[in-house]
Parts: C-alpha cells; sequence; structure tokens
C-alpha cells in the first residue's frame, strides 16, 4: 500500500514509500520515491534516512549496485581523476556528457520523458560527484564489498586500497569475484546472496 510522508528536505518534497501489508516486513525491500526533479547522491541517501526515521526503524543493512552503491558509500571512493583512471576506473564525464547534454537515453527499456528525464538526472549524479576519501575513517558500521574482475568501469586496483581507508568499521571485508561483470546481483548473484547472508548472520543481533 503506498504512503506519503513529508519531509523539509530539499524543499518540502514528499517521500512516498511502499509497505507490504501496510506493516514494515524486514524480510522484504521497503521501496521509496521522491517527488524532487533535481537531487544529488547526498539528497537520495538523507530521504532514505528520514523515511526510516517516519517508519521507527532504528537499524537496517542497506545493499547497493553501480550507482545504488554510492547511496551506500560508493564503488569508487574518489571522484574519477587522472590518478584513478590510471588504476583502471572509468571517465564518466568523458563516457556521459553527451546524454547529460541531449537527454536521449540509449536503452530501450527507458522510455518516456519521466524516464528519460529521471535517468538524466543519475547521470548528472555520477559526473561531478565529490571525493568521500576524506570521509571514510568515519565509517563505523560492517562493510561487506565484492568487486568483479570484469567490472569494465571499475578494475580491481582502487578497491584494495579504498578498504583500508574504513579504519574505524568495526568489520571491513573486500571480496574479488572472479568473472564478475559491474552488476554483481545480475552476474554472480549467488556469491552475492552468500556475502549477504554471511553479514546478516554476523551482525543483525
Amino acid at each position: 500500500m503506498p504512503h506519503n510522508a513529508h519531509h523539509n528536505h530539499l524543499g518540502n518534497l514528499q517521500v512516498g514509500y511502499r509497505l507490504t501489508n501496510n506493516a514494515v516486513d524486514p524480510s522484504k525491500p521497503t521501496l521509496a520515491c521522491i517527488s524532487s526533479i533535481h537531487f544529488t547522491y547526498w539528497d537520495s541517501a538523507i530521504v532514505a534516512l528520514e523515511v526510516m526515521t517516519a517508519l521507527n526503524v532504528e537499524k537496517a543493512f542497506v545493499l547497493g549496485t553501480s550507482q545504488s552503491g554510492w547511496l551506500v558509500v560508493r564503488t569508487s571512493m574518489d571522484t574519477e581523476t587522472p590518478e584513478s583512471r590510471e588504476k583502471g576506473c572509468c571517465d564518466p564525464v568523458l563516457l556521459l556528457s553527451p546524454f547529460a547534454r541531449s537527454g536521449r537515453v540509449p536503452v530501450r527499456r527507458m522510455l518516456g520523458r519521466k524516464g528519460r528525464r529521471k535517468a538524466r538526472m543519475a547521470v548528472l549524479c555520477l559526473m561531478p560527484r565529490d571525493s568521500l576519501t576524506l570521509r571514510l575513517s568515519d565509517v563505523t558500521c560492517p562493510i561487506y564489498w565484492p568487486q568483479g574482475t570484469e567490472d569494465a568501469s571499475y578494475e580491481c586496483q582502487v578497491q584494495h586500497e579504498h578498504i583500508e581507508s574504513f579504519t574505524a568499521s568495526k568489520d571491513k571485508k573486500l571480496r574479488i569475484v572472479e568473472g564478475g561483470a559491474h552488476y554483481l546481483n545480475a552476474t554472480n548473484f549467488e556469491g552475492v546472496n552468500e556475502a549477504i547472508l554471511e553479514m546478516i548472520k554476523k551482525h543483525a543481533s
């Protein structure tokens, strides 16, 4: 059943969320959508926390892939600099500028004005994002980080460096998945599921 929550963030926007049987079910995801046209990764993360507050959820596990991963902490913790590109990271500005300027979506499934607009906003979040490297030492929660060896956007070098920057994390683990692509939950879902279960069993209490 859909619900709306009113929040002051981003100019008194409305946040819509859907619950199973009108209640929070820990075994199922809660979908949250914001009404704002423009948003950043920070905005999306803050709104997710505000929805948790509205639902009286004090603790949760967060799973993210690709741009969803950036809402959690991010796949690459830095902006894409010449140094990071030398280590196998992509150049999002070079790759995505044509779409950001034209709004033309190169994927058939993204149809309609609203779909194109959301895709463009996601691209605009990706291109000029800020670096998190100096903030990583403030993260205290457990971190499980699966990374595919065949990720065309981010090769495996920076992950080995960045995982060590979580100096205050209670439990940090980088798992390199052989043959895994960028969307590991699609190409190597068994390994991802194993990592999720391992984390839940260890830290759910």
